[in-house]
C-alpha cells in the first residue's frame, strides 16, 4: 500500500495514493495501528477512484474496533460517494467522523 502519514493536531492523517479496488490489500494499515500503541486518533484520505470491498471493509473495521477501545476515532477525508456509501451500508458511516479538509481536522470538526 503507497501511502503517506503525517500529524494535524491530535490525528494522524494517512494518505493511501493508490487507487483501492477489490483486489486491494489493508493490512499494513491494520499491523500500523496494532503496533503503534500511542494512537489514538487515525483520519485517513483515499484517492478518487477508490472502491471499499468486503475485505478492505472487514480491514476498516478491525481498525474502528481497536482505535475505540483507546478512547480514540477512526475518520475519512473527503470520501468519494462510492466510500461513503459502503461505510453507510455496512455501518461504519456512523461511526466514523468524515472530514471536508486538513483544517477542519486541526480544528476538530467533522460533518454530522
Amino acid at each position: 500500500m503507497r501511502s503517506e502519514s503525517f500529524s494535524v493536531g491530535e490525528f494522524r492523517v494517512i494518505r493511501v495514493w493508490e487507487d483501492l479496488g477489490i483486489d486491494s490489500d489493508l493490512s499494513e494499515l491494520k499491523k500500523v495501528v496494532e503496533r503503534d500503541h500511542g494512537l489514538a486518533n487515525l483520519v485517513l484520505a483515499f484517492t478518487e477512484d477508490s472502491s471499499l470491498y468486503s475485505r478492505t471493509a472487514a480491514v476498516l473495521m478491525e481498525c474502528y474496533k481497536i482505535l475505540h477501545k483507546r478512547n480514540g476515532s477512526l475518520g475519512v477525508l473527503k470520501p468519494n460517494h462510492s466510500i461513503s456509501f459502503v461505510l453507510n451500508t455496512i455501518g461504519l458511516g456512523h461511526l466514523m467522523k468524515t472530514y471536508e479538509s486538513e483544517e477542519a481536522i486541526a480544528r476538530q470538526e467533522a460533518v454530522a
